[in-house]
């Protein structure tokens, strides 16, 4: 388990370059966000309610609502229980619409940072399920499920990008080497199967 702090310390042990401070955090967040895209892990899940205030119009059986979460890719969209507890809106891909999947009854999709959901049933809100991307690190005592569960594998990969980018290649790419084994460890036994 590790703050940002701590991350940043152990990084700073590696490459000692205190006036890079800012470059680290980047980095750090960079790491982050490419270890959690690099699958779909159940601890990015969210679920929301949108409604009239995230722009649900009650009126219309077509919505297209800006998305400002962030929102990595859809899981599902359905109604309220209140609404019905069977009916579920099928979550489709941009591909598929332009393919002229609209034989479907009601869907959803995204389209670049609008989410267009065709309803049949009139309603002020829906529920959405999708994998998120991480928070970015900005205080010291900041930490995430990644943090928690991989550090080293962060401390690895940022201190890695950095000593590349000063130009030390050589000791990036040992430790590049070394963190792709065990970035492969971390994903399957740290990240996937504990629950």
């Amino acid at each position: 388990m590790a703050t940002y702090k701590e991350l940043q310390d152990a990084i700073l042990a590696v490459v000692p370059m205190p006036e890079k401070l800012e470059l680290i955090k980047n980095k750090i967040n960079q790491t982050i966000h490419f270890i959690s895209s690099s699958g779909f892990f159940w601890r990015d899940v969210l679920e929301i309610t949108i409604n009239v205030d995230d722009g649900v119009d009650v009126t219309t059986q077509v919505q297209s609502i800006p998305i400002t979460t962030s929102l990595r890719q859809l899981i599902y969209c359905r109604y309220p229980e209140s609404v019905s507890s069977e009916f579920k809106i099928a979550c489709v891909n941009l591909d598929a619409i332009l393919e002229g999947c609209n034989a479907l009854g009601d869907l959803a999709y995204l389209s670049g940072s609008i989410l267009h959901i065709r309803n049949s049933q009139l309603v002020s809100e829906f529920n959405l399920g999708y994998y998120t991307n991480p928070i970015d690190l900005i205080l010291d005592t900041d930490e995430n499920w990644i943090t928690q569960l991989a550090p080293g594998l962060i401390e690895d990969l940022t201190s890695s990008y950095i000593l590349n980018l000063i130009g030390e290649k050589e000791d990036a790419k040992r430790i590049t080497d070394l963190s792709a084994v065990f970035k492969q460890t971390y994903v399957h036994d740290f990240i996937v199967s504990v629950q």
